[in-house]
Formats: C-alpha cells, sequence, structure tokens
C-alpha cells in the first residue's frame, strides 16, 4: 500500500514522459495545395493564440484576424503570397518581448504536444520559420491569460471565447473558426491527447473540407458532433439551441442492456411509473423501424470513450423521441408481441429519479442479501446516512457489497475510513500549464486517503460492483477502494472517462465539454478509456439478461462462498 504520492521519475525510462522529438507524428504534406494552406493557417494562427504575449493577454482581437486571414488564404494561389499572408498575420500580432528565452521544457513536464510541423518546406519559409522559432522560446510567465485560464480544481476554462450568431456559421470563415478553435484547444490542453485512435494532425486535415462545404447550421452542428466524437471522450456533451430543437421531447423510463447486440430491458428509471414492458423483453423495433438501423445512425455522432459506454449512451438517444405514445416489437419468452409504450416529458422524468434517488438521504439504506452478505449501492449513501447504513451492517455480516454501478455522491472517502486504517494514495491527475502550452504538470500534493491508526475498521472482505455505468467520480471511487487490502472488484468494462469537465464555446452559440484532468493510478497507469479493470470479470449472458438476473451480484455472491 502507498503511503505517499510521491514518486520520482526517470524521463528517459518512464513511458509516460515523451520527449518532443520522440512524439509519433506521421502526418507529413509536401505538396502546396488549398486544403495544405488552411491546414498550416489553423497551426500558426492557434500557436501564437497560446505562445506570442501580446495574444495570451488579449491585447488583439486574434478572431477578427483570422476571419480577415481566411478570406485572404480563400483567394491567394500563389505560394508566395501565402507566404506574405502567414507573415502578416505574424506582424499583427505585435512586437515580441520576452521575459527570457527557454531552450527546453523543464523534465518535471510531459509534452503532449510536438512542434514537427514548424520544420515544414513546402509551407513554411525560412523567415516564417524563425520568427515561430523565437516565439516558441519566449518565456512569458502572465499567470492567467485571455483566452484561457486555470480554473481552482486545475482544469481550463475558456469563458472569453466569443460565441457568435447562429447565423454565422452560413459564412464558410466562421465555420473555420470553429475548427480552428476546438482543433488547437484539443491540441494544446486535451490531457488524453495521446491516446486517440488518429492522429489529431491527420483528423484536422481530414475535416477542412467538411466545414467549407457544410450547408446549412444543422449540418454544422452535426459536424461539431463527429468532431468531438473523434477525441473518444464519455465526458463529451455538445449543446446548441439547434440541436435542442432538434432533439426529442420525451424519454423512455426503461433502461436497456445490450447483449451479443440484443437491446434488453433491464430496469426502469422512475420506479412508480407503469410500463407495458417487462425486466428481460428483447426489444426489436421502435415505431417500424429496426433498432439497429438508429444505432448505426447514431454512433459516429456520440463521443464515448469505449464500446461499453458507446452501447449505454446509443440507448438513451435511440429512445428519445417526439412521441408520447411509442409502438415497440419485442421478443419476451420467445413469443413476438407488439406493445404500446409511453414515453415522459425530459424533465418530468429526471425530477422524480432525482426525488426518489434523494429520499434515501433520510433513509437507513443496505440490506443482508444471504449468508452474512451485506449489500449497499454506493449512490444511495450520503452524508447524513452513511454511518448509520454501515453501523448496523458491520456486525451481522463478514463481506460487504458495495456497487458502484451508478453515480454516487461525493462519500467515497469517509467510506474508505471505514475499512481501512492507514493512509495511502491512490490516484495522480495530470493538469495543464497555460504558461507551456501542451505541456502538463503531475500533481504531487494530491491528497492521501485513509485514517492512521483507526482500529475501528471493517475486518471482512469488500467486494465492489462496476459496470458501463460505472463513470467519472463513481469510477475515481473505486479506484480509492482498491486500497482496501482485502477487496476485488467484480463486474465488467466501466466508461472509462475521468478528469474534471472543461466546456468551450464555438461561433454559432454551440457549447462542447472534454475531461480537463487527467486521472492516473500513481503509478501512471491509465484509466482513461480502459476503466477499471475488474479482479473477476463478469461475461452477461443474453439467457441471464432475459430471465432478469443480475449476473454481477450472482458473481460476486458466488466468488464471496466460494
Amino acid at each position: 500500500m502507498l503511503t505517499s504520492c510521491s514518486r520520482s521519475f526517470d524521463k528517459n525510462i518512464d513511458p509516460f514522459f515523451y520527449p518532443e522529438e520522440n512524439i509519433d507524428n506521421h502526418f507529413t504534406i509536401n505538396n502546396f495545395h488549398q486544403n495544405g494552406k488552411y491546414y498550416f493557417l489553423c497551426k500558426v494562427w492557434g500557436f501564437l493564440k497560446y505562445h506570442h504575449p501580446n495574444i495570451k493577454k488579449g491585447e488583439v482581437d486574434w478572431d477578427l484576424l483570422l476571419l480577415q486571414t481566411l478570406k485572404q488564404v480563400k483567394s491567394s494561389p500563389e505560394k508566395k503570397e501565402y507566404e506574405r499572408i502567414i507573415l502578416n498575420l505574424i506582424s499583427q500580432a505585435g512586437q515580441l518581448k520576452c521575459n527570457k528565452e527557454i531552450s527546453e521544457i523543464d523534465e518535471v513536464f510531459y509534452l503532449n504536444v510536438n512542434f514537427k510541423w514548424l520544420k515544414n518546406q513546402t509551407y513554411l519559409s525560412k523567415k516564417i520559420k524563425e520568427k515561430l522559432l523565437r516565439i516558441k522560446k519566449c518565456n512569458t510567465n502572465y499567470g492567467d491569460h485571455h483566452y484561457v485560464k486555470t480554473s481552482n480544481e486545475g482544469n481550463l476554462n475558456f469563458e472569453a471565447e466569443k460565441e457568435y450568431s447562429e447565423k454565422s456559421i452560413l459564412q464558410q470563415e466562421f465555420r473555420l473558426l470553429a475548427l480552428y478553435r476546438y482543433w488547437n484547444v484539443i491540441n494544446y490542453f486535451y490531457p488524453y491527447k495521446y491516446d486517440l485512435d488518429k492522429n489529431w494532425d491527420t483528423i484536422l486535415y481530414e475535416y477542412i473540407p467538411k466545414f467549407i462545404s457544410s450547408k446549412n447550421e444543422l449540418d454544422y452542428n452535426y459536424l461539431i458532433l463527429k468532431l468531438t466524437a473523434e477525441i473518444k471522450d464519455s465526458h463529451v456533451k455538445v449543446n446548441s439551441k439547434i440541436l435542442q430543437n432538434k432533439r426529442s421531447r420525451y424519454l423512455s423510463n426503461f433502461n436497456v442492456l445490450t447483449i451479443d447486440s440484443s437491446w434488453i430491458v433491464n430496469g426502469f428509471r422512475v420506479k412508480s411509473k407503469q410500463s407495458n414492458l417487462h425486466v428481460g423483453d428483447i426489444i426489436l423495433k421502435l415505431n417500424s423501424k429496426p433498432i439497429a438501423f438508429y444505432y448505426d445512425s447514431l454512433k459516429h455522432l456520440i463521443s464515448t470513450s469505449n464500446t461499453a459506454s458507446l452501447k449505454r449512451d446509443a440507448a438513451h438517444y435511440i429512445f428519445r423521441n417526439n412521441n408520447k405514445s411509442n409502438k415497440l416489437t419485442v421478443i419476451r419468452r420467445g413469443d413476438t408481441l407488439a406493445l404500446d409504450e409511453e414515453f415522459y416529458e425530459g424533465s418530468e422524468l429526471w425530477g422524480q429519479y432525482t426525488s426518489e434517488r434523494r429520499s434515501f438521504a433520510r433513509q437507513n439504506v443496505g440490506e443482508i442479501i444471504k449468508d452474512s452478505i451485506g449489500y449497499i449501492k454506493l449512490e444511495q449513501l450520503f452524508e447524513n446516512n452513511q454511518d448509520m447504513s454501515f453501523d448496523w451492517m458491520f456486525p451481522k455480516t463478514n463481506t460487504i457489497i458495495l456497487d458502484i454501478r451508478g453515480y454516487p455522491n461525493n462519500t467515497y472517502r469517509e467510506v474508505v475510513k471505514k475499512f481501512l486504517n492507514k493512509e495511502g494514495c491512490f490516484w495522480k491527475f495530470i493538469y495543464p500549464d497555460i504558461d507551456f502550452p501542451g505541456a502538463f504538470r503531475i500533481n504531487e500534493n494530491t491528497p492521501l486517503i485513509g485514517a492512521e491508526h483507526n482500529h475501528e475498521i471493517y475486518r471482512g472482505l469488500l467486494i465492489v460492483l462496476v459496470d458501463e455505468n460505472t463513470q467519472s467520480h463513481a469510477e475515481l471511487s473505486a479506484m480509492a477502494f482498491q486500497l482496501v487490502p482485502n477487496m476485488k472488484v467484480i463486474g465488467t468494462q466501466t466508461a472509462g472517462a475521468d478528469g474534471n469537465i472543461s466546456t468551450i464555446t464555438l461561433p454559432g452559440g454551440v457549447k462542447t465539454s472534454f475531461s480537463g484532468l487527467g486521472i492516473f493510478y500513481p503509478n501512471l497507469k491509465k484509466t482513461q478509456r480502459v476503466g477499471i479493470i475488474p479482479d473477476v470479470y463478469v461475461k452477461r449472458t443474453l439467457k441471464g439478461t432475459i430471465e432478469g438476473k443480475d449476473e454481477i451480484l450472482k458473481a460476486a455472491v458466488s466468488y464471496i462462498q466460494n
């Protein structure tokens, strides 16, 4: 068990540290053409935005200069003219004043960006490169900057970014501004960029013609959905008036689990709502269309960290439409049935769900399920009921099952103290340093958890249940419980999305979010996309799900008994 969050790092052997020269960048452009001109303009504009001291301080309207420059690039076929345009953009940033020059990044940094593109000879002349390299070496520590500020938690906010009207994106230049803004934020400040399926430079090159040819406001909003889905982050949400009007009014009350491409009812959000569905029903069609049709049309618009969370989130969108009354085709015990099912207003459904959940705050939750085995759902524990919920159960059990297949209420620190009589370190996080864009620092001051000299702890076995609904704070909670010596994690792959959320506004009133901190185990083993790896992996079966069995809980009980 670790008793400190400090560790020594050797960046020559530690795979977490990637010196700039070792970061892979397989994307190059050697021929001079229009798409390449837009590509390098994005790189130069973003580089100046986050590196040049005058832009950092907000002395220049950098959006306006980009809009003007985009028009010039659009009508400049010649290479010399392009060079003149880029040099003019650099000069518009103003005179460069440095505190001092830096030759290399401090070794405590993790570098999540490379500058190999500055060596390109087709688009960047010697004069351009000299100017950019001088800016790169310029150390200007101004604390908070105009376009990006550090929050109290360490992740970033981008509140200075202008929204612009919905109609603005009918102009090509504003659409490219949106792409450039988002691409550079992710390029410099997304802690998990190193782990994307596709090279981020390649994505920029591929999306430039898509943003240029976007037809209307709705097409543009869907393009933003596709772009944000490229970062594979279940913390991504995209909202705008256009999407809100397009999104459906009514939600289903039933939960769905996907097993072997079958969509099966496995519970209900609000227990008091009536339904014609039964747990175990396999849903084949919604309003005459196969569920696979909806899934195939949605999956490229949803940003999720892994396949488990993709199917979870897809179900939320599939069973949401503008029909209060819906027709479902289901299979129940071998029979095909046509059922009418009522959907509910989102505010009504989530209001009742929240009310039902909050009601547990005043109750003594938990139960003895079998042979001295206690069972508690972490989402039902609150600050004012956790002590009484555990205290009555401890003397009557030799095992506690803690179910984290839901979203907890920030109780893990106090709960851990009931099982751990030492202090330990269970996580580290990296946070972006805005003075050195693209670099991240490792937090060496992560608080310890547990309680020293705590003799009133539970001495039995602790079992933690997880699945694809275990996300973010729930995953962090699971990491904390892994400090308990006598514990096991049982279940399936978790959602793989952790770290405080950062939000950015894009032209046209579009807001989107992403994981702003990088969360790791103390040895820097990653959790993003991977999730919490169960000690006992449970393969849920079609038969068991149809029969309404909780196969993860059943596997936990079997593990305890054997």
